[in-house]
């Protein structure tokens, strides 16, 4: 007949109290200390040789550490409080299963551009705008450290 051992919480629990008994002690009999402790003796034996409990394991299926996935999480909200997409092509083969294990990181629809914004964003309209631009700055003796980029996400000095 098979023993058993109690759920995995408990045994847990068990594990880390032989192995805090035994934490002096260099050798000692595996075997017997998980008999005395009711812990499966592969169990206790693994933790000794330093593999974590299931539960401080992440998921199979999880590829990112916990500080990654932070990280990622981090940069996802730079990105959004800039104004800026996310750009990570390598995102798209499990960003899904990510987004439902994030929901604040929730992915949002953009507005279409206005028709008329985009048929006056041609090469030309830009180029004579530049032009213009640069022609003022000689005029009036700007440097490009004198020049603000502003616009609704913030300012950035010296980029024109």
């Amino acid at each position: 007949m098979p023993i058993y051992y109690g759920n995995s919480a408990d045994v847990e629990l068990r594990i880390q109290a032989c192995l805090d008994d035994f934490s002096g002690v260099e050798k000692f009999n595996i075997a017997a200390a998980a008999r005395d402790y009711c812990v499966p003796v592969t169990r206790l034996r693994a933790r000794i040789k330093g593999r974590s409990s299931r539960h401080d394991r992440p998921g199979a299926n999880q590829r990112l550490t916990k500080v990654q996935d932070d990280t990622l999480k981090l940069y996802i909200r730079r990105c959004d409080d800039l104004g800026m997409p996310c750009l990570m092509p390598q995102l798209t083969e499990w960003l899904t299963r990510w987004i439902e294990r994030h929901p604040e990181c929730r992915r949002i629809k953009q507005k279409p551009q206005d028709i008329n914004r985009t048929a006056m964003a041609t090469f030309e309209a830009y180029s004579q705008h530049f032009t213009r631009l640069k022609k003022v700055m000689y005029d009036h003796g700007i440097t490009p450290t004198d020049t603000y980029n502003m616009d609704e996400t913030g300012f950035r000095i010296g980029i024109g």
